[in-house]
């Protein structure tokens, strides 16, 4: 029902179960137990633990573990055109790109916002699995923030405004997008 040093989890049915009494267990506390025994072993409780996988004869509990910090993102201090990317297949699969096209002149109908905030939705968990196609949009499409430059042809918005809006890519210090497709907040 569980994967372990990520084995597929062939029981579908078990994983849903698995799922179903972990959220009773964290509403209830001490009440509840897991343990999933490959098929053909055998299961032991070990004290103190709520879920537990059993795997060759090993009792694997869960554990969190440092992240090494070279594997880390970590943004250029003296740039404002880059972006976290996300590729596809893996939601962990998360590059930091150059995005020089967002410090470009502005095309006539276009605004550029320096971001505060930006969502994740599901679409975007869909792009990110390949379950969805991404119609050409990288993830991360909702954003707010205070506009920064407006093309010649923007109008309803101005520099200094707070914006929501769309745009192409999300994860990083500046977006670029249609300004017809933000809104004053």
């Amino acid at each position: 029902a569980v994967s372990v040093g990520g084995e597929d989890v062939l029981d579908l049915v078990g994983a849903g179960v698995w799922g179903l009494v972990r959220s009773a267990e964290s509403e209830n506390p001490g009440r509840f137990g897991l343990l999933d025994v490959a098929e053909g072993g055998s299961g032991v409780w070990v004290a103190g633990e709520t879920q537990l996988a059993v795997r060759d004869g090993r009792v694997l509990a869960a554990r969190l573990a440092p992240v090494s910090t070279a594997a880390s993102l970590i943004p250029p201090a003296d740039s404002w055109s880059w972006q976290l990317r996300q590729g596809q297949g893996q939601i962990s699969d998360i590059s930091l790109v150059d995005r020089p096209e967002l410090l470009a002149p502005l095309e006539p109908e276009q605004v550029r916002v320096e971001l505060w905030y930006s969502g994740v939705n599901f679409r975007d968990a869909g792009v990110a699995l390949k379950v969805v196609p991404d119609f050409g949009w990288r993830v991360g499409s909702e954003a707010s923030g205070v506009v920064v430059g407006v093309g010649s042809g923007v109008s309803g918005v101005g520099v200094g405004d707070v914006v929501f809006g769309a745009f192409d890519g999300s994860f990083g210090p500046l977006g670029v997008t249609d300004y017809r497709l933000v809104r004053p907040v």
